[in-house]
């Protein structure tokens, strides 16, 4: 498309880059947040064969902030539009988030537990156990925080993609600023961002086939719910490469990675085990377990085209 290129190792010798990405500023942040946990939990033996667990936690994490509010977030109007560049003390005009995390807190996080331990026969030694649990991650937060401090104003950050305008070279390719464009940022977050988390259940069931040797048959499943996706919200429609910022959704913004809670998981594992007990200086184990996982959030996508 340009005289003298098309070729990756002549662009290379020519110092003709295709793409630049810089991100640069202060590392002096000052971090801080608040949780909150509670948690209740009742054994009930109901019979001599059949015992209970009942529990709930609620567990409450803020975002982390920033305290001079030195980090900054997009706004993204609906149908990826338009977007804002949002700081602590501003309400962010689409999505009404005033948080000075910038990202509104997750308040619903209840997690029921329950378990159940039953012995069919009183003669025999076989137990059933059953259970179930509501697991959040807390720590899903510590992945934003530098990342949102990273960004402008508060840091210089940009990706640029060679154009017949502004031709990248190695000279200025770290300098060029696509011409029309305001937002610079390349990271942000779903201002409603909801905390992921997963369900997981079990049953199993256990038996003495001799003295010595103890039968284990289990079933784990496990479903995660609202997992982190990474799109690009603002991608450019197919077309010639060298004018792509021109055709970005977002006129007056560069490519950047969006975070958002929609991915979904699910995984089912059946398993046995044959267990020796240690008896006659010996003892030992063996165990089979088959497993399937699927999931929608190992390989991004999402709202436009999908990033690495």
């Amino acid at each position: 498309a340009v005289n003298g290129t098309g070729l990756d190792f002549a662009d290379f010798l020519l110092g003709l880059p295709q793409s630049n990405s810089i991100r640069y500023g202060s590392s002096s942040t000052y971090f801080r947040t608040n949780s909150w946990y509670a948690y209740g939990q009742d054994d009930w033996r109901v019979s001599s064969k059949l015992t209970l667990n009942l529990g709930l936690r609620y567990e409450m994490f803020q975002p982390w902030q920033e305290k001079y509010g030195r980090i900054a977030n997009l706004d993204i109007a609906p149908g990826f539009t338009s977007a804002v560049v949002v700081t602590p003390g501003m309400t962010a005009p689409f999505s009404g988030v005033k948080d000075p995390g910038l990202i509104q807190s997750d308040r619903n996080n209840f997690a029921p537990r329950t378990a159940l331990a039953w012995k069919p026969w009183t003669r025999r030694s076989t137990v059933v156990r059953l259970g179930y649990g509501w697991y959040y991650n807390p720590g899903v937060y510590n992945q934003f925080m530098t990342r949102l401090s990273a960004q402008p104003p508060f840091a210089q950050s940009t990706t640029v993609t060679t154009t017949l305008l502004n031709p990248l070279t190695l000279a200025n390719g770290l300098t060029v600023t696509p011409a029309g464009k305001t937002i610079l940022n390349t990271f942000a977050v779903d201002p409603l961002y909801r905390d992921m988390y997963a369900q997981s259940w079990s049953a199993a069931i256990q038996t003495n086939l001799s003295q010595s040797w103890i039968l284990d048959m289990s079933y784990l499943g496990t479903k995660g719910t609202r997992l982190d996706e990474q799109v690009n919200p603002n991608p450019a429609p197919p077309g010639w490469p060298l004018t792509s910022h021109d055709r970005t959704l977002i006129c007056n913004a560069t490519s950047f990675a969006y975070d958002i809670p929609v991915g979904n998981s699910i995984y089912h594992a059946g398993q046995v085990r044959l267990n020796r007990r240690f008896r006659r200086n010996m003892g030992g184990n063996l165990q089979y377990t088959f497993a399937k996982s699927i999931d929608n959030s190992s390989t991004l996508g999402g709202a436009g085209n999908s990033i690495a």
